[in-house]
């Protein structure tokens, strides 16, 4: 019970129990600090008393020595100091009594005598204490237990302390649960502006753009969920468009195939060769979407595992050049290589050789197919601390406000809404190039064919070096 309390405790109640609890303690080892101090100082009041008392029995003494013939006179020398208290006066509020060297009392005070029925002379002979001149005992002196508040004038200021410090330590205590309201507050409201937001965004309704206030550690939380609900608005939006050009790439091929089937039936269409081998390209193309969307399903998964392992450039070019071997000799175009490792001659190529392959086809099958005839692709690699591999073709540059969109799920350009893909290749090629740790970009205008200073197009990958 005191768990599930304790787990449902509010970020305010939180914060407010803890300055109190901090003020608290602080006032605990204050308060234990002054009466430390407090003890001390009476004892040092205790001791400077006593030692007083012990100074006007010494001049009583001395006084008795003078005053009665049958005493021998104080030893020579220069007499002590006047005591704080008036001559022969001893202070009032305790009981005392002089005694001389032969332990017979002298002078007592007025406490002294209310009380000296009740003593006995064993308490007495062990209340006794000597009074010295130089290293003589001259008498001794018996004082019953000195206390602070005895006196009238130290109680009432006893009693003016204590009331001081109760109403200073109501009004501290006062101040600083004020003081924790407002700063408890302050730190809380904004972590309840972030609950609330995420909340929302839990339960799947529009998030709200959360204030950015608050502490450092609160307002950059604030600043991540309105980021993640960005991010999920415009995931939606895409996910949404994406079912759309699905349900669309998908609609076009089974209509297609569903009116010629039904022209067969109705006669007016022969299934001949070439009627059937149509339908069978329009199913290969359903089943390359299909291939394609199951392949980015499972590369998008957050525990994809990927087994990086040293690769040869000239063998990837050699599986690479054997796999667009109709292709490229269909168009007259030639694969080109180009290595360099910057000097760097430990530098290797480290990556998951099925992966790198697959997402290099995807990109090399767009630029054979974007290529002029007669022309070149060039693959280059280049090895250092990170591995750069640019694919460059010479070709029509693709439009500038297109390519930031080219790595979007079944984008097709102007240029190719009439060729064959799925529209995801260069998606699955980015997903890949991320599950190395890399990134991969596209240039594309007059300047970066593959002929230099040609147009056409380059698609730059980076990722770290073994």
């Amino acid at each position: 019970m005191k768990q599930k309390i304790h787990q449902n405790m509010s970020l305010f109640h939180r914060t407010f129990l803890a300055f109190i609890a901090s003020f608290s303690l602080l006032f605990l080892v204050l308060g234990g600090t002054l009466a430390v101090g407090y003890s001390n100082s009476l004892k040092r009041w205790s001791t400077n008393r006593e030692s007083m008392v012990e100074s006007t029995s010494r001049r009583i003494l001395l006084d008795n020595f003078t005053n009665r013939t049958r005493y021998h006179p104080p030893p020579p020398g220069p007499r002590p100091p006047a005591p704080p208290f008036p001559e022969n006066r001893l202070p009032s509020d305790v009981a005392i009594i002089v005694y001389d060297i032969n332990k017979n009392p002298i002078h007592t005070n007025q406490q002294a005598k209310n009380q000296l029925e009740n003593w006995n002379q064993q308490d007495i002979e062990k209340m006794m204490k000597p009074v010295t001149l130089g290293p003589k005992t001259i008498g001794y002196f018996v004082m019953e237990e000195t206390r602070f508040r005895n006196d009238e004038a130290n109680r009432k200021l006893w009693q003016s302390l204590i009331r001081l410090i109760i109403a200073s330590a109501i009004s501290a205590f006062a101040a600083a649960a004020g003081a924790a309201v407002i700063f408890a507050r302050g730190l809380s409201q904004p972590a309840q502006q972030v609950a609330f937001g995420l909340d929302n965004l839990a339960q799947g309704r529009p998030l709200e753009k959360i204030p950015e206030k608050g502490t450092a550690e609160i307002s950059r939380i604030a600043r991540s969920a309105n980021l993640l609900g960005e991010r999920l608005e415009n995931e939606q939006r895409i996910r949404a468009q994406w079912a759309q050009d699905i349900a669309h790439d998908l609609r076009t091929p089974t209509a297609s195939i569903r009116s010629q089937l039904e022209a067969m039936l109705d006669g007016i269409f022969a299934p001949d060769p070439k009627r059937i081998r149509s339908l069978l390209d329009e199913l290969s193309r359903v089943e390359g979407l299909v291939n394609d969307l199951d392949e980015l399903m499972r590369l998008e998964e957050p525990n994809t595992p990927i087994r990086p392992k040293i690769i040869s450039p000239t063998i990837l070019y050699a599986f690479l050049q054997e796999r667009f071997d109709i292709e490229l000799k269909a168009k007259g175009i030639d694969l080109l290589l180009e290595v360099n490792n910057n000097g760097n001659p430990s530098a290797k190529l480290l990556a998951d050789d099925a992966l790198l392959q697959r997402a290099l086809s995807n990109i090399i099958s767009n630029a054979i197919r974007h290529s002029k005839t007669n022309s070149s692709v060039v693959l280059a690699i280049s090895l250092d601390q990170k591995t750069c591999i640019t694919i460059r073709n010479d070709g029509v540059p693709i439009p500038e406000l297109e390519i930031p969109r080219l790595f979007d799920r079944l984008y097709r350009g102007e240029y190719a809404r009439n060729t064959p893909g799925s529209g995801l290749g260069l998606t699955i090629a980015q997903r890949i190039i991320k599950l190395h740790g890399g990134n991969i970009s596209i240039i594309s205008n007059n300047e970066c064919g593959a002929t230099p200073g040609s147009p056409g197009t380059s698609v730059i990958i980076e990722f770290p070096s073994a």
